[in-house]
């Protein structure tokens, strides 16, 4: 019971980062088109930033094993934080694929580290069942509810919905610590 209630700030948390983490995703057509670089480009850079989380995703889990959960929790964050920076700023094909490559190096760490975390802080494999269905269904809303959110400030501009996700990434990277 007391495990339970110490993970109801860490599940607080995770709203948060996975509202944030979904800011970008309704305005990067837009961004791709103001640029004016190749509509395929939204396809290519989710590709490389999912191919390069399962590539690295492997790595992460290790580390877990090494290193405490919340500290990589906190490098995730801050490395996608700045992957993100980089897409938003970019200007060219290549700039995108690298900022999401970055960035997807480091979305490995973070959902790699969160569900480690649910795990080990869970007791018995029912506890521990019911947390990461919670955890799961938490990454659904929150990312739905983060589409919504980041359409609502791409109506304000493109720029706001980065900023606005990098500043929430980030800070979720210190409080996960």
């Amino acid at each position: 019971m007391n495990r339970k209630k110490s993970l109801i700030p860490f599940f607080g948390v995770i709203v948060l980062f996975y509202l944030a983490a979904n800011f970008a995703h309704p305005v990067t057509p837009t961004l791709i088109v103001e640029r004016g670089l190749d509509s395929s480009m939204f396809g290519v850079a989710l590709a490389a930033m999912m191919t390069v989380n399962f590539l690295f995703s492997p790595f992460w889990g290790k580390l877990c094993g090494y290193i405490p959960t919340k500290r990589i929790m906190l490098i995730g964050s801050i490395g996608y934080a700045v992957g993100q920076a980089i897409f938003g700023a970019a200007t060219s094909e290549v700039m995108v694929v690298g900022g999401r490559m970055f960035a997807g190096i480091f979305t490995g760490g973070v959902f790699t580290s969160v569900s480690n975390y649910v795990v080990n802080t869970s007791g018995d494999s029912v506890t521990r069942g019911q947390n990461l269905t919670t955890l799961v269904t938490i990454q659904t809303v929150a990312s739905a509810v983060g589409y919504f959110i980041g359409g609502m400030l791409g109506v304000i501009s493109v720029e706001a919905a980065f900023i606005a996700q990098v500043v929430i990434l980030a800070a979720c990277g210190v409080i996960f610590l």
